[in-house]
């Protein structure tokens, strides 16, 4: 069974990078959306100010979905609660999402970028702690 999820697993990613390398280099495939923020009225002109949504950020959301979706796959199968996975979850999440932005920031000195790097930089250095205090968590919670 464990072979099978890695399978389906491995045949999306490839799909998703097939299409991913032959498409994104060109320029119309930038941009995923634009979420409309201001509208501005200008004589007979209706013109929009808007938020760029990018395919980066729909992979960095792809990523965060399928290493949480992971997570609770190999930590439920060691006998861990869910209620333990769903804090462990959360605590490095909250910590490791902002992180991506906020030390990219300070690192490149630009105001919007962002860095996969600094998000497991800050999840490898605080995830031991934030296992431990979980566990110790649910061992109290089964006491």
């Amino acid at each position: 069974m464990n072979e099978v999820l890695i399978i389906i697993m491995g045949a999306i990613l490839f799909l998703h990078y097939l299409w991913a390398f032959k498409q994104l280099p060109h320029e119309n495939y930038q941009f995923l959306a634009t979420r409309p923020k201001h509208k501005h009225h200008t004589n007979e002109l209706t013109m929009w100010d808007g938020e760029n949504l990018t395919y980066y950020g729909l992979f960095n959301a792809n990523a965060y979905a399928l290493a949480v979706m992971i997570a609770f796959f190999l930590l439920a199968s060691i006998g861990i609660s869910l209620l333990t996975i769903i804090i462990m979850t959360l605590c490095l999440l909250t910590i490791c999402m902002p992180s991506s932005k906020i030390l990219a920031q300070i690192v490149e000195k630009r105001p919007h970028v962002f860095s996969v790097g600094a998000a497991s930089f800050m999840g490898i250095i605080l995830s031991p702690w934030i296992v431990y205090g979980t566990l110790k968590f649910q061992q109290i919670q089964n006491s």
